[in-house]
């Protein structure tokens, strides 16, 4: 989590952090999975808008798409606040509850 490192690296590894918690097992949409995971949890655990936390994922999912697939993403300085935040959050909620983060605990967030 420096900031001396290029700013698109950074935000990869951030999404890199957020991908692994999020979405411990490979599976098929993961864009619309990352990001439903991602709102669930921030509305259960810390309150937010499970609509307005959907947004911000997809945004951070697309954000992560085209630095890994272009090399660039115009939304990058707007993101990467974001994914600092919900990076630190995550990592302590995992820190404090490991199983929060298990695969079936995820989907089961995203029913209720």
């Amino acid at each position: 989590m420096s900031v001396q490192i290029r700013p698109a690296s950074q935000f990869i590894e951030l999404s890199i952090i957020l991908e692994m918690l999020l979405l411990p097992h490979k599976t098929t949409e993961l864009s619309y999975r990352f990001s439903l995971r991602l709102a669930k949890f921030m509305g259960n655990h810390f309150g937010y808008s499970v609509d307005d936390e959907f947004k911000k994922g997809h945004q951070l999912y697309k954000t992560r798409s085209n630095i890994v697939h272009t090399g660039t993403d115009k939304e990058l300085k707007l993101s990467t606040p974001i994914a600092h935040t919900y990076t630190r959050k995550l990592l302590v909620k995992y820190l404090e509850d490991k199983s929060l983060f298990n695969d079936l605990k995820l989907d089961k967030l995203c029913l209720s």
